[in-house]
């Protein structure tokens, strides 16, 4: 009789740059039990960045709508602006509520007869969930009144939620007897050489370089280098290059690329906003030569290619959600704001920590960067 291998269920945190940051977590479950079944169940539309990931067993996706809780729901650092939240509803609405929303999910895991499940997001719905989808073994933080629903309730104190999240997310694995490795390492995505040639074909016939243009971010406005400043960006690298500037962002940002190439030649830039799922969005930032952007989801995905990056940074917390690995530069200005970091969704004031950055600035430490990627590298 052949005995089927154990199963390791993992679930991934709510927000792409959280799932990109987990991906060391990730790999070292998989290094100290490559015999058995890694799963990973995720958001809908984070599914595409774990078609990177070679030794995944399968995804299971969650229903679209409202995400498993809110992920940093107890990292918020001291000192820090907490957004309201609506009241929470009573206990035995919410599980009443997880029951309905998540009754085929929890069906699913249950076929699956997980025998160990690693929980990133912090909510209690998300633990409810594997709870009730059979994991013998259930290992997270111990946050949102969840801690009956664990076997392994991990104490959250005040210099575990100071952690990059790296490392917060290594600390669950780390909980449950697993060995990373020091320093950990940056999260990684391999690209193969299919995925890469479908990635050209979507850029079509580009001048080299090629500069990858980030000017959206999550979680409000504030996070954003002004669309004006990247206009004057795109402009400065592709007349000191003589490359391309190809634009990436969701649907509802395409106002913003619109005015970031506004003023390049026809010819000299793609327009990707709203134009690409997210498998083919990490396989075209793997084909850019340098990418800059905003603190993001895709800033993690940059770096987890191997793109050469520049990062802007304004409200958010370098020690928290920075890259943690590398070929990157950080423009940020520092004593700018008083209050920076100020996780702020939107500034109530002049949002001096991002319009203090010049475009000149940026366009000089992008041109140093593009000497950092290897030929061998470029597909």
């Amino acid at each position: 009789m052949t005995v089927s291998p154990d199963r390791t269920l993992i679930f991934s945190p709510n927000w792409l740059g959280d799932a990109v940051m987990s991906l060391p977590a990730l790999e070292a479950l998989h290094a100290a039990h490559p015999e058995e079944e890694l799963w990973v169940l995720t958001r809908r539309q984070n599914s595409g960045i774990y078609e990177y990931v070679p030794f995944l067993r399968g995804v299971i996706e969650l229903p679209s709508g409202e995400p498993a809780g809110a992920t940093r729901s107890a990292r918020a650092p001291s000192g820090a602006v907490r957004i309201p939240r609506p009241a929470k509803a009573s206990l035995p609405r919410r599980i009443a509520q997880s029951l309905w929303s998540y009754s085929a999910t929890v069906k699913d895991l249950r076929q699956h007869r997980f025998q160990h499940a690693f929980l990133f997001p912090n909510s209690f719905r998300s633990a409810l969930l594997v709870f009730l989808g059979g994991a013998r073994r259930r290992v997270g933080y111990a946050t949102d009144g969840r801690s009956a629903l664990l076997t392994d309730a991990i104490p959250c104190m005040e210099e575990i939620r100071r952690l990059h999240m790296t490392a917060y997310y290594a600390n669950v694995v780390e909980s449950a007897g697993i060995t990373m490795p020091q320093p950990l390492p940056a999260p990684q995505l391999r690209v193969t050489r299919e995925q890469a040639l479908r990635a050209k074909e979507l850029l079509g016939r580009v001048r080299r370089p090629l500069w990858g243009l980030n000017p959206g971010a999550a979680y409000g406005g504030a996070k954003r280098w002004p669309a004006d400043r990247f206009a004057g960006l795109a402009a400065e690298l592709v007349s000191a290059s003589g490359g391309s500037v190809v634009v990436f962002g969701g649907g509802s940002e395409r106002d913003t690329a619109r005015q970031v190439v506004s003023r390049l030649p026809a010819g000299r830039f793609v327009d990707l906003c709203g134009r690409t799922s997210l498998a083919e969005l990490v396989a075209a930032i793997a084909d850019c030569d340098v990418f800059i952007t905003n603190d993001s989801g895709p800033m993690h995905v940059a770096q987890a290619v191997g793109t050469p990056l520049v990062a802007i940074f304004g409200p958010t917390d370098l020690a928290t959600t920075g890259p943690s690995g590398g070929k990157f530069k950080i423009v940020r200005k520092e004593g700018s704001c008083p209050q920076s970091p100020c996780l702020r969704r939107a500034c109530p004031t002049d949002h001096r920590c991002m319009t203090a950055i010049a475009v000149e600035e940026v366009a000089r430490e992008s041109l140093r960067m593009l000497g950092q990627r290897p030929e061998s590298s470029r597909q």
